[in-house]
């Protein structure tokens, strides 16, 4: 196993960049472009994702690491997966 110099390296920040992009795109090819609320809600949830980690990564501990991965980004995950369920929901998709 190499060793982890930068958040960079962190496979889970690799994989949120690309759910960032694949939002900002599926945001911009839908009828959310026109929902600025919930587009916009959506998107910063997607990138405050990778934000974390990479915050978490700098932070002085492995367990403010930990925090902020297990608390913060699974927090934006629900606050992606509600929104697009709600948006799916009420036909804003």
């Amino acid at each position: 196993m190499s060793k982890i110099s930068s958040f960079e390296d962190i496979e889970i920040w690799k994989k949120s960049v690309e759910l960032c992009e694949k939002i900002y795109l599926l945001t911009e090819n839908s009828s959310l472009k026109q929902d600025f609320g919930l587009r916009d809600q959506i998107r910063r949830s997607a990138i405050s994702i990778p934000s974390n980690i990479a915050e978490g990564f700098e932070r002085e501990s492995n367990n403010q690491f930990i925090y902020l991965f297990s608390h913060h980004c699974k927090s934006f995950m629900w606050r992606i997966e509600n929104s697009v369920v709600f948006s799916y929901e009420n036909k804003t998709y």
